[in-house]
């Protein structure tokens, strides 16, 4: 089997991933990247900006935007860190917390029909596979650039 083929059917397993959620997800009105979001934040308590962009695997520019659709949603709160000042903390609004049952439901019921077709050792490997195939995308992420050279073409 091909690299390409086997990229090809990661995208189509991240489309219907997307197709499966969405219906739960407009049920609590949030989007797939702001559930993300939430779970980091909910799963840590109270956090730093980059405490959410290390747990999501985002950039900052991207959470940034995202804490506060989140924040103007009333699902998030933030306010500035007490030591440091340049440094923002979140947590979850009354409104998240209230309904977090309901968001963890929507995550355990995504997982099991994402899951549903492994049995426990597939399920297993399948996790041992995914680990190993985001090392070898960390490990080459820096490979890939310098070798594609920017995306304008120019090399400023």
């Amino acid at each position: 089997m091909q690299p390409l083929q086997l990229l090809e059917q990661f995208g189509t397993v991240r489309r219907s991933l997307g197709r499966l959620i969405t219906p739960y997800l407009q049920k609590i009105d949030i989007g797939p990247k702001q559930l993300v979001v939430l779970r980091a934040i909910g799963k840590r308590g109270e956090c730093s900006m980059s405490d959410v962009a290390e747990a999501t695997a985002s950039d900052m520019g991207s959470v940034t935007r995202m804490v506060a659709a989140l924040v103007t949603a009333k699902w998030v709160e933030k306010r500035r860190d007490d030591i440091d000042r340049r440094q923002w903390k979140v947590r979850l609004a009354p409104k998240a917390r209230k309904r977090w049952d309901t968001i963890d439901s929507c995550v355990h019921k995504i997982a099991e029909a994402f899951t549903n077709e492994l049995d426990a050792g597939e399920r297993e490997e399948f996790f041992r596979l995914l680990q190993k195939v985001q090392r070898g995308i960390e490990n080459s992420a820096d490979t890939i650039s310098n070798k594609a050279g920017h995306p304008t073409g120019s090399k400023e």
